[in-house]
């Protein structure tokens, strides 16, 4: 097996095997990051977040309901048409 060495001998490198590990004293800087994500989001949501009061929640779920049985209701008229047409053109149709 061939040795290899870093172009720069002065520079440590680390194995994927053998991860080099912060010094001993030396927080991880990844384990701090994310504590600060952590924080910082549940900041945001109790503090910046405008939240929809009940009856605007109500509102837009009644919206979307409604909107939600429109599409379905013109998807199954679209496919029956098709079907149909479809039909007619292969003489399947009885």
């Amino acid at each position: 097996m061939v040795e290899q060495r870093s172009p720069k001998p002065q520079v440590a490198g680390s194995s994927p095997v053998f991860p080099a590990k912060p010094r001993e004293g030396q927080k991880s800087i990844a384990m701090d990051n994310i504590r600060l994500y952590i924080k910082e989001s549940i900041h945001e949501l109790l503090n910046n977040v405008t939240w929809p009061t009940w009856g605007e929640l109500i509102s837009h779920t009644r919206i979307v309901l409604v909107a939600t049985v429109i599409f379905a209701l013109v998807t199954f008229l679209m496919d029956t048409v098709a079907n149909q047409a479809l039909s007619v053109i292969y003489g399947l149709g009885s």
